[in-house]
């Protein structure tokens, strides 16, 4: 897929409540891809485009959520230090979304929404049925369109946990009872449109999450989904599965 081609499906008018924008980045610097989801921020605050779905990989990078700033930069676009990974450096970023810390690396796809989420703005899953208000009802449709490609696609018993952002699978090739973690979530929103978002991860480098506490938790407790199925997918193959669940999700105005 040629970088940024755009994929668009629900009614081509753009007044049509479940209409998407969707683009694939490819594998693209963090910090470009925030500068992008900014700009398109903008765009979507003056009505310019649509709600918008971006998908991309990112090189290995380090992102901590506000609870996980002490001393928080404001100048998101700058690292406040490096880690090291196999002979490389790896950049940590202050970003403006919630929770914790999290990593990103070849192998993760990557789902940045850039979506109208004002509190008065109810999303409804394909039967009606609300998913929430806001950021609330986004963070919940986001889990749900993940749940349902882990589940449909590839058999895998995934689902949500009260008071754990994010989606866990039952543990197949693992030694741990515990529910592992395949994909993480953390929005930021300004002037009622979201960035930030999602990663789902497919098949990364082992070893890896060592780097950090992902999400407060051990490093052990993040899988993925070569490890649970054996399936390899590239971030594209992926992003191209998941648009079609991207229809289970209506957002009406």
């Amino acid at each position: 897929m040629e970088l940024a081609k755009f994929l668009n499906i629900g009614s081509s008018q753009k007044t049509q409540n479940n209409f998407f924008e969707f683009q694939f980045w490819g594998r693209i610097p963090y910090v470009e891809a925030l500068k992008r989801q900014l700009e398109l921020s903008e765009k979507r605050k003056k009505d310019e485009i649509p709600d918008t779905i971006v998908f991309c990989e990112h090189e290995p990078v380090v992102t901590r959520g506000r609870g996980s700033q002490k001393n928080p930069s404001l100048n998101y676009f700058e690292p406040v230090h490096e880690l090291s990974w196999n002979n490389s450096r790896v950049p940590v970023y202050d970003v403006q979304r919630g929770g914790l810390e999290t990593l990103h690396a070849p192998g993760q796809l990557v789902i940045y929404p850039i979506i109208f989420v004002n509190p008065s703005r109810r999303l409804l899953d394909s039967s009606g049925h609300p998913l929430g208000w806001g950021v609330h009802g986004l963070m919940r449709g986001l889990e749900e369109i993940i749940i349902e490609w882990l589940r449909e696609d590839f058999g895998i018993e995934a689902f949500a946990q009260q008071g754990k952002t994010g989606v866990w699978v039952r543990p197949q090739n693992s030694t741990l009872k515990e529910p592992l973690k395949i994909a993480s979530l953390g929005v930021a929103v300004q002037r009622w449109v979201s960035f930030h978002g999602a990663s789902i991860n497919l098949k990364m480098e082992p070893g890896i999450w060592s780097l950090i506490q992902p999400c407060g938790f051990g490093p052990e407790i993040m899988t993925d989904l070569w490890s649970q199925v054996g399936v390899e997918l590239s971030p594209e193959q992926a992003a191209m599965q998941l648009i079609n669940k991207f229809k289970l999700l209506v957002t009406p105005k």
